[in-house]
């Protein structure tokens, strides 16, 4: 049975291989036929006659997904090039060149110096191919038009069949990626499960939730069949919610602290609590939550490996410079204002600087010529750079903190480089390194 398999396989990979030899040939065959009714009408041919070619148009919505225009003008010139009549123009390489002999030449009038500038632009000839559908094959007909008479030289009319032309289109395709491989690639993970990124437990009982998401926006160079570049920008956003602590029993504010809360005669010089029982505040839930935000920007190197024309494996890895954001959320927490107390919110945040790595499997899956489906796994590794002079800043009652002895007033001593539930706030409690499983587009142009 595994014999079969692979004796299938093999047969349908020649068979493959002479469609998209029958094409080129029937290419070839086209140019040789339209060059031997150009030369019945002219015997006397000292050098090969330059043709230039119009672009072929996608005539129907299928044409024009499966690029077959493009695939049709790249056989015609591969077939003008081994020609011994015709010599193809490139008019997008000539008119740079073009543009410095007008200059030189600008004083120049005379009538025969114009119309050999014209035939050099221009060309002798100009090739035209019209292409329409016929079932399940394509029909060109390719005309050849004098450039100075304007009149028909010669014609011809040949039939491709539809599929040899699609695995045509995506050969070309490829090659056109390898040599001029630009792309640019838009993946992410959803879901938290596909992330694994060490978290701190920060809450007491159940009632803990976790979630996580990143994506990626990649620009790629393809240096070789075997070699790629690329400047990638990661995010990775790691949340956790706690609803379970409460500010009696947070390990981040002193003791001092939570006397002081719930000292009615602390609180207020005429004796009364401010609306708000002592006993309300010590149980009151923080309705914690702590949010991580990982930025990354690479540059990984790849090793491409192409086992078939339209699968890919990329193999990569190279630097990555990292920002580290994080930020702590307390909903329901008591904060002084002057003579007054009240539930509040506050937000605390924390930046801080890594340098690391990224590296990678990825594998891509052309279902278009030039667009692929991505799916692979990342591992960013990160190591956070030391800080003589760490920085926290409230954006809720505009307290900053400039050292780890700096405490909140409003919030009674509240320590906003720690957790609720006495850790601290850095890489050794919640890492920034994390792998994930992702999936997304890339477009190469």
């Amino acid at each position: 049975m595994r014999k079969k398999f692979f004796l299938s396989l093999l047969l349908l990979t020649q068979v493959a291989f002479l469609w998209s030899q029958n094409i080129e040939t029937q290419g070839r065959q086209a140019l040789d036929e339209l060059a031997g009714q150009y030369l019945a009408e002219r015997p006397q041919i000292y050098s090969k006659v330059t043709v230039s070619m119009v672009g072929i148009n996608n005539v129907t919505e299928f044409a024009q997904k499966n690029y077959i225009g493009e695939t049709l003008e790249e056989i015609i010139k591969l077939s003008l090039a081994d020609s011994l009549v015709f010599s193809y123009i490139d008019r997008a390489l000539l008119n740079a060149a073009m543009d410095e002999i007008k200059l030189s030449l600008s004083g120049i009038t005379d009538e025969s110096t114009v119309v050999e500038m014209g035939k050099i632009e221009n060309g002798e000839l100009l090739l035209s191919v019209a292409v329409y559908q016929e079932e399940d094959s394509f029909v060109l007909t390719l005309s050849l038009v004098d450039v100075e008479t304007t009149s028909l030289s010669a014609s011809t009319k040949i039939m491709l069949p539809q599929n040899a032309l699609i695995l045509r289109s995506e050969e070309i395709a490829l090659e056109s990626i390898v040599a001029n491989g630009v792309g640019i690639s838009f993946t992410g993970t959803p879901f938290y499960p596909l992330i694994a990124a060490q978290e701190p437990h920060v809450g007491v009982g159940q009632n803990e939730e976790i979630n996580a998401m990143s994506g990626e926006i990649e620009l790629a160079y393809r240096i070789s069949k075997n070699l790629k570049v690329a400047l990638s920008l990661n995010t990775m956003v790691h949340s956790i919610h706690c609803d379970t602590r409460s500010f009696s029993e947070a390990l981040n504010v002193p003791q001092a602290g939570k006397d002081a809360a719930y000292d009615s005669e602390i609180l207020l010089a005429d004796g009364s609590v401010g609306g708000l029982d002592p006993n309300m505040i010590a149980d009151a839930s923080l309705f914690y939550f702590l949010d991580q935000t990982v930025f990354s920007i690479g540059i990984p190197v790849s090793y491409v490996w192409n086992p078939h024309r339209k699968i890919s494996v990329s193999f990569n890895l190279g630097p990555t410079l990292n920002i580290i954001n994080y930020k702590q959320v307390y909903d329901s927490f008591p904060i002084r204002e002057g003579d007054n107390v009240s539930l509040q919110r506050l937000e605390l945040l924390r930046t801080m600087m890594g340098v690391g790595f990224i590296t990678g499997v990825r594998g891509e899956y052309f279902f278009l010529p030039r667009m692929a489906f991505n799916l692979g796994c990342s591992y960013i590794f990160n190591y956070t750079l030391p800080s003589q002079d760490p920085f926290t800043q409230s954006t809720t009652n505009g307290e900053s903190f400039f050292s780890y002895d700096d405490r909140s007033y409003k919030a009674y001593g509240l320590n906003p480089f720690m957790m609720p539930n006495g850790q601290p706030i850095d890489e050794s409690s919640f890492s920034a390194n994390y792998f994930k499983v992702y999936m997304g587009v890339s477009m190469y142009f």
